[in-house]
């Protein structure tokens, strides 16, 4: 038996089939047709091509994949081979406890086992009536069969193996269970089920809706033999083929065919369903794996009517669950397969289902709040590989599989009673609890490979959105578990008798009654607050924001999705995910801890309405969600929960309307360009995080010569035109619907920062402006005038010292030579023009507001300051700018030896200088001004021991009155030439003005559109009007187009610093803001053409 030399086969009368002489098995020619093993198994027999003529009397006859047979004939009986018995054990390598006969050398055919015609099979477990422990002594067949007349034992094959424990099926005729399936069978109009299922279906109908199931089902539910697509639909179960065709028809438009006949022919999707169900639980007494095919088919149904999709499930869902699990365990799928005697298509097939049926219990079961059916301990299935599939696309599949995993885990250590019981007062348990499955979920997103954008670089995980929903999903339940203890349970109610008679008390409320009913320290009123955040642990901010975050990712998700994505498979139980969500959104309310919190989540939950309202229209897969949300939002949120004062304050403010354009900014992608940006010229890291760093990127560097090739590029892509003038700024142009020339309407800022900047300053305002384009044309989206963005060149004026440099000199401000002739600041050798010239930058067109005008300028930018963070206010509506003026001041002195020179004899001009900067800040706060220096230089060869020939430093005199500002540069210069003369022989005193930029108002037409924007973000309270402190493009614009700013805050108001810093929240609700704006005004400027001029 060991021997490398093949024994020959010594039979000619009867030569073996190739597959039984390779494999050295007895082979049992049917008259010469096929050999009995490869009709067993469902293989190509080599018989078969001597006889093509003949037909095979098999239950799958014709090619290697194998075929329905409607009425198949019984099973035959197959002789046991003849085989020399030799010693052989059991089990390999592993002693015995007692000896065993001894039995022939094991060998077993593979054959199908759910295709055996007229039969049933279903698994013999472990404490069944038939001990497998038992049955692994009985002599089967060469097929594993043993015969008892109408009832066989067919052994598994392949198993018991190391941890594997013997495996057998109970094979049945089904004529035995005749008279079972007949109290379950359902009456019909007509001769059998294959006749109804004809008549609901046209034959020309019936591969177009198998085609469509392929193309849209079969992807996320690869439930099926993948050769079905080849087989003749009238060999395919009727159950199944009912619920195929049900599945396919809502992608019926997809089809050119079936989408007119449908527009005039309601589709029969209920008679389907209604039909698959009939025969599902007729069927189910003898059942093969197509049973339950259309059982997880059935599943995924759609609801018939738009009532129906507004209410739960039914428990019959949940029980038709269990039915389907019960029916997979009893036909062995919770059993590893690999190593049993079946074909390879079925054992694919087997452990797909099996998959399929877990995903099921553990999805539903985590959504519906049911214990799951499936224990861990009951099943021994290995994860799925590319190798359980053909032709099948494995990634989707498989992703959805491994999530319903840690779904499972999700359910078991935080929501099955025991866990919910222990965790629901323990936070920090509840919290390391967490970690461990937010760490799997991350895993399992970095495990999907992100496919690449048009630059090179990876565009984010390739998830479709209902795999992102289902992923998102999950981080909800974690953090709804999460905030489970942050809230003590009040105390249950006084329980009263149904026999006791309630006293009538006409001239009390029911609150005065609970009263007396009730002990004192007992009555829980709405004063007493819904949230006691009491727990001392910094990680409770941290897993509040995480969960306010959370939801504003489902936020982003759901607000963004294309109607194309509505049009694909989703899962029956993401109904119920959109309503968790909704749920989600108001829990976070209703425990807000303070009214920052309230504020956000209130935003939350209304942005929240209005997506589900919007996305949908004609698909009802939200309303469950949505009408959840209206429950409690049209009986009123004080009405439903008891609330604590801050949050009633913030409920009883105006509830926002809709916003003017209806659409809404992607805040990831917003978010993702921001730091995408900031790679060029990124710097001065202080924090760990990835994008913990502030940056250096100052204008026409090398780094700001990228971003702005990158920006060329991007607003390209979204088909704007694109313009540089001579001083590099960048105009990208929109084309609005009505064609008309009028200047655009702008939104700028611009991208180069201070040498020790952060990620925000100007950069926000140009990132902004392109997510409000790309928001635009993603939804088809037109103005009516032209829109576009505005890149100003050199506004923070830290390479080259003129700030505002670009916006200047379109304004006519700053003469157009001055600002060429600007010099580096570390080397004068280099001009402003010179890297213009070196970038490409210097534009053909001249920088002026008469070459480019512009038809309006509106500048998202962040606060620079602390007022909005301090009032909790979430958007400044900026009215105006402070007037400044920037002096360089000159004080001139003698170079004289330290220790030789008395004070007396000293012209000192630092000691000077610094009186000069204290006698400023003294001016400045008489007059309620600001006063800074932000200069001060000494000559490079100063030594210890010297005093400083010169010094020179700078002045920002800045108030929002223009008169102040020169009152206090008065003062000022006075106090200057007083102190120049007080030590020593005095110092000379000189002073140039760098700057003079007068306060600035901005044009009430653009400051209302921003208003009317940020009330229908954040009602009243949320916003403030609020003075620019320093100085931005928007001042020089505002000369010659009307213009306003919008202000997001900054944390603790920093500025001009690497932890310079806009949470992703606050920079996406003020792109919301700018888009509003935008649109608001472009429709101000219709309505206003549109009004005839009246005649005096």
């Amino acid at each position: 038996m060991n021997s490398p030399v093949r024994r020959p086969y010594r039979s000619k009368r009867h030569p073996p089939c190739d597959r039984c002489r390779q494999k050295k098995l007895r082979c049992d020619p049917d008259d010469q047709i096929a050999c009995r093993r490869c009709q067993a198994s469902g293989t190509l027999c080599s018989f078969t091509r001597l006889h093509r003529s003949v037909s095979m009397p098999v239950a799958y006859a014709g090619s290697t994949t194998p075929q329905y047979e409607p009425d198949p004939p019984s099973v035959p009986h197959i002789v046991p081979d003849t085989v020399a018995s030799q010693p052989v054990p059991y089990l390999h390598e592993r002693p015995l406890a007692y000896p065993i006969a001894e039995r022939s050398a094991p060998q077993q055919a593979i054959q199908t086992l759910d295709r055996l015609p007229g039969v049933s099979a279903q698994v013999m477990g472990t404490s069944g009536e038939s001990d497998p422990f038992l049955l692994r002594h009985c002599k089967f067949d060469d097929y594993g069969l043993l015969h008892f007349h109408q009832v066989r034992f067919r052994n598994a094959g392949g198993v018991p193996l190391e941890e594997k424990i013997p495996v057998h099926f109970l094979v049945t005729d089904n004529v035995l269970y005749d008279s079972a399936a007949s109290s379950t069978r359902m009456t019909r109009q007509f001769p059998s089920a294959r006749d109804e299922l004809d008549t609901l279906v046209p034959a020309d109908h019936s591969q177009r809706l198998i085609s469509l199931f392929l193309t849209y089902v079969f992807p996320s539910l690869p439930i099926i033999p993948h050769f079905i697509a080849s087989e003749d639909p009238q060999t395919i179960p009727v159950h199944l083929l009912a619920a195929i065709y049900a599945c396919a028809l809502p992608f019926a438009k997809f089809d050119e065919w079936l989408s007119i006949v449908h527009a005039y022919q309601a589709p029969p999707t209920s008679q389907l369903w209604r039909l698959a169900l009939d025969l599902i639980l007729e069927e189910i007494h003898t059942p093969h794996l197509s049973v339950l095919q259309a059982g997880i088919l059935y599943l995924h149904k759609h609801w018939g009517t738009s009532q129906e999709a507004a209410i739960a499930d039914t428990p019959f869902v949940w029980s038709f669950v269990g039915m389907m699990v019960g029916l997979a365990t009893s036909l062995g799928l919770q059993l590893e397969c690999r190593p049993m005697g079946m074909p390879l298509w079925e054992r694919r097939v087997r452990r797909r289902l099996w998959w399929a049926v877990y995903s099921e219990d553990k999805w539903r079961s985590l959504l519906m709040g049911r214990p799951p059916y499936i224990r861990r301990d009951e099943w021994d299935v290995t994860d799925l590989d590319e190798a359980d599939f053909e032709t099948a696309p494995a990634e989707p599949f498989m992703r959805m599989v491994k999530m319903a995993i840690i779904a499972d885990e999700i359910q078991s250590s935080m929501y099955s009673l025991w866990s919910a019981q222990r965790l629901s007062s323990d936070f920090a348990d509840s919290l390391q609890t967490s970690r461990g499955l937010l760490r799997k979920l991350q895993e399992w997103l970095s495990l999907i490979p992100a496919p690449l954008a048009q630059d090179g670089t990876p565009a984010g995980p390739d998830l479709s959105t209902c795999v992102h929903f289902a992923y998102l999903l999950l981080e909800v339940f974690i953090f709804r578990a999460l905030l489970r203890p942050m809230v003590p349970s009040k105390p249950p109610p006084r329980l009263i008798d149904e026999t006791e008679q309630l006293p009538f008390f006409p001239d009390l409320t029911v609150d005065d009654y609970i009263a007396q009913i009730l002990d004192g320290d007992d009555v829980v009123g709405e004063d007493i607050p819904a949230v006691t955040v009491s727990i001392e642990d910094k990680s409770v901010p941290v897993v509040l924001s995480a969960a306010e975050n959370c939801a504003a990712s489902m936020l982003r998700l759901i607000s963004r999705m294309e109607a194309r994505e509505m049009g694909t498979f989703w899962y029956s139980w993401c109904r119920i995910g959109f309503a968790t969500v909704s749920n989600f959104m108001l829990l976070l309310l209703v425990q807000a801890p303070t009214k920052e919190h309230a504020l956000r989540a209130k935003r939350l939950v209304y942005m929240w309405q209005q997506a589900l309202r919007s996305q949908g229209r004609g698909w009802d897969m939200m309303d469950l969600g949505l009408i959840r949300l209206n429950g409690a939002l049209g009986l009123g949120l004080a009405n439903t929960y008891y609330l604590p004062l801050h949050i009633r304050e913030v409920l009883d403010s105006k509830i926002p309307k809709l916003t003017t354009s209806g659409l809404r900014i992607n805040q990831a992608r917003l978010s993702e360009t921001i730091h995408e940006t900031c790679k060029w010229g990124a710097a001065h890291r202080w924090g760990e995080g990835p994008n913990d760093t502030g940056m250096a990127r100052l204008t026409l560097t090398e780094d700001d010569a990228k971003v702005r090739r990158w920006f060329a590029d991007e607003v390209r892509k979204l088909g704007c035109s694109l313009s540089i003038d001579q001083m590099g700024n960048m105009f990208a142009r929109q084309k609005g619907r009505l064609g008309s020339n009028r200047p655009m309407i702008a939104m700028g800022s611009h991208l180069d920062t201070q040498p020790r900047g952060g990620r925000y300053d100007g950069i926000l305002g140009v990132t902004s402006a392109l997510e409000v384009l790309r928001t635009m044309k993603e939804n088809n989206f037109q103005t009516n005038y032209d829109v576009g963005i505005v890149n100003w060149t050199n506004e923070e004026g830290a390479r080259f010292p003129k700030s505002m440099c670009s916006s200047g000199v379109w304004a006519g401000g700053i003469p157009i030579q001055a600002a060429w002739d600007l010099r580096d600041i570390q080397d004068e050798r280099i001009t402003l023009r010179s890297e213009l010239e070196k970038h490409g930058y210097l534009g053909d067109i001249p920088c002026s507001h008469e070459a480019y005008p512009l038809g309006a300028h509106f500048e998202l930018h962040i606060e620079q300051g602390p007022i909005l963070q301090e009032t909790k206010r979430s958007i400044g509506v900026v009215t105006g700018a402070q007037g400044y003026r920037w002096l360089t001041l000159t004080v001139t002195g003698q170079d004289a030896h330290t220790g030789t020179t008395p004070l007396s004899a000293r012209r000192d001009p630092l000691l000077a200088a610094s009186k000069m900067i204290v006698a400023s800040n003294e001016v400045a706060k008489r007059h309620g001004a600001l006063a800074s220096t932000g200069i001060l230089k000494i000559p490079d060869n100063s030594s210890t021991n010297t005093v400083a020939s010169e010094v020179a430093f700078t002045l920002d005199i800045r108030h929002p009155d223009d008169s102040v500002v020169h009152a206090v540069e008065k003062e000022c210069l006075q106090a200057f030439q007083r102190i120049s003369t007080e030590d020593g022989k005095g110092v000379s005193l000189g002073w140039t003005v760098d700057t003079d930029s007068p306060a600035t108002q901005f044009h009430p037409d653009c400051v209302q559109s921003i208003k009317t924007a940020a009330r229908s973000l954040l009602g009243e309270e949320g916003w403030m009007e609020i003075t620019s402190g320093a100085g931005h493009d928007s001042v020089y614009t505002s000369r010659h187009c009307p213009t306003a700013m919008i202000f997001v805050p900054c944390r603790d108001g920093v500025s001009h610093h690497p932890t310079e810093y806009c949470t992703p929240e606050d920079c996406a609700l003020g792109t919301q803001a700018l888009l509003e704006s935008v649109v608001d005004y472009d429709q101000r400027l219709a309505q206003q053409e549109q009004t005839p001029t009246k005649l005096p």
